[in-house]
């Protein structure tokens, strides 16, 4: 049986924090790696295929800017249905 995983990421120039929903499961922090080529490779080795969303919904009043918290936000909204992806457009 396949598994699968919804990756959020949250970019930024030096850092990019990393969250993982599994499908009817938890979701987690797995913390924060260098944006570097080398560190995203292995990130992907080891999770699979990512895909970047363009849009994630907001909360009124949910402007406070937190890293660790917009990588489990992508996670739960990607594995519920609430972001498009280059193949399911």
């Amino acid at each position: 049986m396949k598994r699968v995983k919804f990756v959020g990421l949250h970019v930024h120039a030096e850092t990019i924090a990393v969250a993982v929903a599994v499908q009817n499961g938890e979701v987690k922090s797995l913390g924060v790696i260098p944006n570097s080529e080398d560190s995203v490779r292995k990130l992907v080795r080891k999770l699979g295929p990512v895909v970047a969303p363009t849009l994630v919904p907001v909360k009124a009043g949910d402007r406070v800017k937190m890293d660790r918290r917009d990588a489990l936000k992508l996670a739960r909204n990607y594995r519920g249905g609430e972001l498009l992806d280059g193949e399911h457009n």
